[in-house]
């Protein structure tokens, strides 16, 4: 547990759309942790922001190579194109979990960089009685501090 923070980046698809995402995790055990983090996409028709507070359990934390685990909830917020759509913005809570693998590697104290590649399913919850689904896969890197 010596290296506790990580922050990363990663860049996949959302749907079919170019995503962006930042995050912050902070382990609390060798095999559990809690990750914060934020998401663009930029749609052709709209673009679509996004937060999530996830639960990630990795079983296998002390290994090179390493799956994982992630439940969360968060806010999901589309703006459509004004020029191109008329309809208002939408805000929905959030449900998240995802499946990922995680490579470990370099630095002079042993494996400080992380590579990693995850699969999610989103669902944002419009209303009592509609949801939306999402799909996302992205690679990113991410560092320990």
């Amino acid at each position: 547990l010596h290296q506790r923070l990580e922050a990363g980046a990663a860049w996949g698809r959302f749907q079919s759309q170019p995503m962006l995402r930042l995050g912050l995790r902070l382990r609390l055990s060798d095999g559990i942790a809690v990750e914060a983090a934020a998401g663009q996409v930029q749609g052709l028709y709209s673009g679509t922001d996004f937060w999530q507070v996830d639960t990630v359990v990795e079983p296998m934390s002390d290994q090179t190579l390493s799956p994982l685990l992630a439940l969360g909830v968060g806010r999901f917020r589309n703006i459509p194109n004004a020029s191109l759509v008329e309809h208002g913005t939408t805000n929905a809570n959030l449900a998240h979990a995802g499946l990922g693998l995680r490579w470990r590697f370099g630095g002079p104290t042993g494996s400080r960089y992380v590579l990693h590649a995850d699969w999610s399913h989103y669902v944002a919850l419009l209303s009592e009685q509609r949801s939306r689904e999402y799909r996302a896969l992205t690679v990113g890197l991410s560092f320990h501090f």
